[in-house]
């Protein structure tokens, strides 16, 4: 956080991060906050800004290697390995994966069957957490029970 705050960007009296950590941030967000390093997903958006982002740096300084220097973090280096696979643009050394993502974009029936059992996997893990609550808290299962029909619902949609 101190590193972020050093190379921050004055414009205007409002402070903007600079570049690089720009695109760390629109990655992580991407493949955090929106489950894509989870579900092995590519965000568009999320891809043109980074590609954006790079551009700029390298016209700037064109030596500079931005891509080797994000990629010590496992989530940015897995959207780069991922981006690598559609696009040309970013180059990168640390892409092991590229058959991986390539089966599962070639195999988009394999890859939707892949996705809805991940999904029920991590459901079904949230519910047998839940289910320590249910045996040990009375008012949780109590009001369980009175939302049943809610939670039933909820379930089918899920599955």
């Amino acid at each position: 956080m101190i590193n972020n705050l050093k190379n921050k960007i004055c414009q205007k009296d409002v402070n903007i991060p600079c570049k690089i950590h720009l695109i760390e941030h629109n990655i992580l967000n991407h493949e955090i906050n929106d489950e894509g390093y989870r579900y092995q997903r590519i965000n568009f958006r999320s891809v043109y800004d980074t590609l954006i982002l790079c551009k700029s740096i390298y016209i700037v300084q064109p030596s500079r290697n931005i891509i080797k220097e994000l990629c010590e973090n496992k989530y940015v280096r897995n959207h780069f390995n991922k981006t690598n696979v559609l696009l040309d643009d970013f180059k990168n050394e640390c892409s092991k994966q590229a058959k991986f993502f390539r089966f599962w974009l070639n195999n988009p029936g394999l890859n939707h069957i892949r996705i809805r059992f991940l999904k029920s996997s991590f459901f079904l893990q949230h519910i047998t957490n839940r289910f320590f609550f249910i045996l040990t808290n009375r008012n949780y299962g109590h009001d369980l029970w009175n939302n049943r029909y809610r939670i039933i619902a909820i379930i089918k949609t899920k599955f």
